[in-house]
């Protein structure tokens, strides 16, 4: 039985003058949830698989200053959470309940049925710059400078009445849309980056997914301010008119349970990690095992040295052993890459960090996606598999074993260079 949220959802300016097929789509796939202090409602590592229209409580947008914890915004009734990492194609939300939170979920496949067939959301959502995306922007331009003068949490809430979202149809701007302003893209839908400078008369990128490009632009005098590189007076205030001021209250910490955040299944037009992986086949242990490390260097974009990992398995298999996980671990570190392994619930597997390596029917895969619908591998031996989470739990129903890995500073790029060589020569630095 579905739970109706109460008519205010309808009250809410996204959703104020829906059509009645819209506002009975919304009606019948919203639910409520509540979340207690200190829960995440959303995180940036993922485009979650919903959005949620706060009713009541308080929230905090959290992003890091000078590699510092702090608050970039606060959230309260009738904010939502969620929507921007979605209509951008990249996550960019990490917000944390403050106090306990109601709030209403609505499920992205419905989102993006509105934005796609009901002109009156598409409109809200094309004209509201929302402060978690802009923050992503500002980021990426005080990273530009490597001495600029101030952090995030100094300039975003300056920055606010200045941006502007401009349409994706370049006739319909305004010469004050291009006189004097700098304009960025700021989705992950194109064949450009987020934060990337678009000159006034540049043809617009490509776009793929069902989405349009979002565009934010703001005054070049902004941005040189926010690039300037003097040192500041302690007197005086960011850009604006006043600098933003943390209050006294605790940031808390962020809550380990994070169950109900799942990543979107949506194909939004970001690159997915399969899109970057071509599936290498093969059979038997040595095979299975180097086409599991071949895959894995694609994904992460690493040197594939081939005789390394060939020479080490070979051998374990002349001792007359098997290759394990915690060995193909050992392998992946020695490859420079940060390892992890772990033991997860098999009802985690909508939210594995990808890629990382498990054992499937005999043999190893790599996971490549981890989402809402469960969990897409990359087998030597079965090919592509795309497991619901129902299989998932049944086949591993006292948890998976994976090995999680990421790069780190000195993992070496694919591209031949000096960083082939740092991993073996870090250990006579001191010489």
């Amino acid at each position: 039985m579905t739970v109706s949220p109460p008519s205010s959802l309808l009250n809410h300016p996204a959703f104020a003058q829906l059509t009645p097929e819209s506002q009975s789509l919304l009606q019948s796939t919203a639910v409520p949830v509540e979340f207690a202090v200190g829960q995440m409602l959303s995180t940036e590592a993922i485009v979650p698989n919903r959005i949620l229209i706060i009713e009541s409580g308080r929230a905090r947008l959290l992003g890091r200053q000078h590699n510092k914890l702090c608050t970039l915004a606060r959230l309260g009734e009738q904010s939502v959470v969620g929507l921007a990492s979605l209509l951008r194609a990249e996550g960019c939300e990490e917000v944390s309940a403050s106090t306990p939170v109601r709030a209403i979920a609505i499920p992205d496949a419905t989102v993006l049925q509105l934005w796609q067939h009901d002109g009156s959301f598409r409109q809200w959502c094309n004209n509201t710059i929302f402060p978690a995306e802009l923050a992503v922007l500002i980021e990426r331009i005080l990273q530009s400078s490597e001495r600029a003068t101030y952090g995030l949490q100094d300039v975003l809430s300056q920055c606010v009445p200045h941006a502007l979202l401009l349409p994706v149809k370049q006739e319909e701007w305004t010469t004050d849309d291009l006189n004097e302003r700098q304009l960025f893209v700021a989705s992950a839908n194109s064949s450009k980056q987020v934060g990337d400078l678009l000159e006034a008369n540049e043809a617009l990128p490509e776009t793929s997914g069902p989405l349009a490009l979002r565009l934010i632009s703001l005054p070049k005098g902004l941005i040189d301010a926010l690039r300037r590189v003097d040192q500041p007076d302690p007197s005086s205030s960011p850009p604006g008119n006043q600098a933003s001021a943390e209050s006294g209250e605790s940031l808390g910490t962020k809550s380990a349970e994070m169950r109900e955040l799942h990543p979107s299944s949506l194909n939004l037009g970001s690159t997915s990690l399969r899109d970057r992986i071509t599936l290498v086949s093969g059979k038997g242990a040595l095979e299975e095992s180097m086409a599991c490390f071949q895959m894995l260097t694609q994904a992460l974009q690493l040197p594939f040295r081939r005789d390394v990992i060939e020479k080490t398995i070979r051998e374990t298999l002349r001792r007359g052993k098997q290759p394990s996980l915690p060995m193909l671990g050992q392998l992946a570190a020695g490859m420079g890459l940060h390892v992890v392994g772990a033991k997860v619930v098999a009802a985690n597997c909508t939210r594995l960090n990808v890629p990382c390596l498990m054992s499937w029917d005999g043999g190893f895969a790599l996971a490549v996606n981890s989402n809402a619908e469960g969990l897409v591998l990359a087998h030597p031996r079965l090919g592509w598999l795309e497991l619901s989470p129902e299989e998932v739990i049944g086949a591993f129903p006292e948890g998976i074993d994976v090995i999680l890995m990421d790069r780190t500073s000195s993992t070496p790029e694919q591209k031949f260079n000096f960083s082939w060589f740092w991993p073996s020569l870090k250990k006579y630095k001191n010489t």
